[in-house]
């Protein structure tokens, strides 16, 4: 019988753990489907400078078992006999929900090991509030790569509207392309600000910054509230640093943020 595991449903990705996981959480993308044949398996958690889950009776780690949910396993294990890896595109190894995994040449993924993963680990041991972060993520159904640019401070502003952008979300077609902006933008981090119009996407959609009207005394409170709806306000400041950022966005629908 396969060992169970602890099962957490956060909007569109699950959580799994279990005992012998020391703690550590491993994520799919909310697909019940999928899920069902999870459980059907025990998943033993491999420590290691990069670690993963693994399946002794399929002899299959949890990304290739994932990833041949969608593709079929002998098309994964034909694809990385040829030279390629999965990838876990924020460097996370027990993150495998689908929009985390994309197959991607060895020499490919040296390159993004020694230049992106390593620059966004020393970013991330960083006190500071970063003035932007990136998130990338790789849509199945349309071969594309999806890199959403989050604005934590007034960076970039409409100039019909003066109004600030909130995020960019960035599509690209190749990899190659995607690499080349990526490792810019986590250069950029420092200098708190980017250009725009060098990036090499296939093409841009803008998000504008919500604007509330503050009451007395919100001024420098990090959450506000109207209607139900919660909000991070970033102009909150104490001792003249900021109160709050955002670390990290969710995948967003480009239809959805383009209306």
């Amino acid at each position: 019988m396969p060992k169970a595991v602890n099962i957490q449903v956060i909007g569109n990705v699950i959580e799994l753990s279990r005992d012998q996981w020391k703690g550590h959480v491993a994520k799919i993308t909310n697909d019940p489907s999928l899920l069902e044949e999870v459980k059907k398996y025990t998943w033993t958690y491999k420590d290691g400078e990069h670690p993963y889950l693994h399946n002794s009776k399929l002899n299959i780690y949890f990304h290739e078992f994932v990833l041949g949910f969608i593709y079929g396993r002998k098309n994964i294990d034909r694809m990385q006999a040829e030279g390629n890896i999965i990838e876990h595109l924020d460097n996370d190894g027990l993150n495998c929900t689908y929009e985390n995994l994309h197959i991607l040449s060895e020499d490919l993924n040296k390159a993004k090991a020694f230049t992106i993963d390593k620059k966004a680990a020393e970013l991330e041991t960083c006190m500071e509030y970063p003035a932007f972060i990136m998130d990338v993520y790789y849509l199945h159904r349309s071969k594309q790569f999806q890199l959403q640019l989050f604005m934590n401070d007034d960076i970039y502003f409409n100039k019909a509207s003066g109004k600030a952008a909130e995020m960019f979300i960035c599509m690209y077609d190749k990899f190659e392309n995607l690499y080349i902006d990526w490792f810019y933008l986590l250069n950029s981090r420092t200098d708190r600000k980017f250009e725009l119009g060098t990036l090499h996407a296939q093409s841009i959609h803008a998000k504008e910054r919500p604007h509330i009207e503050l009451q007395p005394g919100e001024e420098n409170s990090p959450i506000i509230i109207r209607d139900g709806v919660t909000y991070l306000n970033l102009d909150a400041k104490v001792n003249g640093k900021p109160m709050s950022a955002l670390r990290h966005t969710s995948m967003r629908s480009v239809v959805e943020e383009s209306k």
